[in-house]
């Protein structure tokens, strides 16, 4: 309904294209989430919505299915997009994905350079999901390099925060 009201009233629909490509992710209809943001992306000229929507669609072709060309495609599109604006949180998110993706690709020692620059700046950012990701992804990279005893520093790290950020959660509800 937002999307016909902003389309006839002739607003920028790009929000309103991101919101329905968040709610069919939610419904797991990814094909219908990925027309959406990829609908939002064409639109806009807003850089900060490139870089998010680009974020999005990167993590959904990472870890709804595993495609990971298509996963580093989207997180380098975002990464452009956020250094044209200098969002350092959109940065970091960003080069986190890609260095995921790098790690499955095949490249775990360019993933590892990257996702310790992470590290280096986690307090910076005072954000939980990226740290998660970071621990996560460092985690894989190490693996991926044949390097277990960082691997599994790491994925402690990483257990221990989802476990309390779980039992916060369990707290609060």
């Amino acid at each position: 309904k937002s999307l016909d009201l902003a389309l006839k009233s002739n607003l920028d629909p790009t929000y309103s294209y991101g919101t329905l490509g968040s709610v069919y992710a939610e419904m797991d209809s990814l094909e219908k989430s990925f027309s959406m943001y990829r609908k939002a992306i064409e639109v806009t000229k807003d850089d900060y919505a490139v870089a998010g929507y680009s974020i999005h669609l990167g993590y959904i072709y990472m870890e709804d299915l595993e495609v990971y060309d298509s996963a580093l495609h989207y997180f380098e599109i975002g990464y452009e997009a956020a250094s044209n604006i200098g969002y350092e949180m959109y940065l970091a998110v960003a080069r986190g994905g890609a260095a995921v993706s790098k790690a499955y690709l095949g490249d775990p020692q360019s993933a590892i350079k990257d996702l310790l620059e992470n590290y280096e700046n986690l307090d910076k950012y005072e954000d939980n999901e990226l740290k998660l990701n970071t621990y996560k992804g460092l985690s894989v990279a190490y693996e991926k390099a044949g390097i277990y005893e960082p691997s599994l520093k790491y994925f402690k790290e990483f257990k221990k925060l989802s476990d309390s950020l779980y039992n916060i959660q369990k707290f609060e509800a």
